[in-house]
């Protein structure tokens, strides 16, 4: 804040002095969301990946996605129910649509999740194929 000349530079002498301030100040954590980086190139860079490695991330990534969907259509079922009964007690508020954006997201994914079921082998197959591909390997 001094270096952009938000904040006068004896406000560090200030800071530093514990009978003024006997403790440091206490911030709240900024929401995570805007500052996770998700999207990124890099020039002349070549990832290498590794199919089991990239299960896993699936896998972890799907459960968070699960959960989340999952929050938002319990918030959602609880905003509409808060919402007809402001609407039945204190007068008109925006009706919600019956089927919810968090419904459909949910929906969706689980749709999506059966189709990716049924098209791949089942996690036991997976395990006698890699088990057969590791012997082989090794043998």
């Amino acid at each position: 804040m001094v270096g952009r000349g938000l904040e006068k530079s004896s406000i560090i002498s200030k800071l530093l002095d514990v009978s003024t301030v006997p403790c440091k100040p206490q911030y709240s954590m900024a929401a995570e969301e805007p500052l996770l980086l998700y999207s990124c190139g890099f020039n002349n860079l070549v990832w290498r990946r590794n199919q089991s490695q990239l299960g896993r991330i699936l896998a972890t990534v799907a459960g968070q996605l699960q959960h989340h969907l999952i929050a938002a259509a319990l918030t959602s079922s609880i905003y509409e129910q808060l919402q007809n009964y402001y609407a039945a007690g204190a007068g008109d508020m925006v009706a919600m649509p019956q089927q919810t954006v968090a419904d459909n997201s949910v929906a969706q994914w689980r749709q999506q999740q059966q189709q990716q079921q049924q098209s791949q082998p089942s996690s036991n197959c997976r395990q006698q194929l890699h088990h057969q591909q590791s012997q082989t390997a090794s043998g």
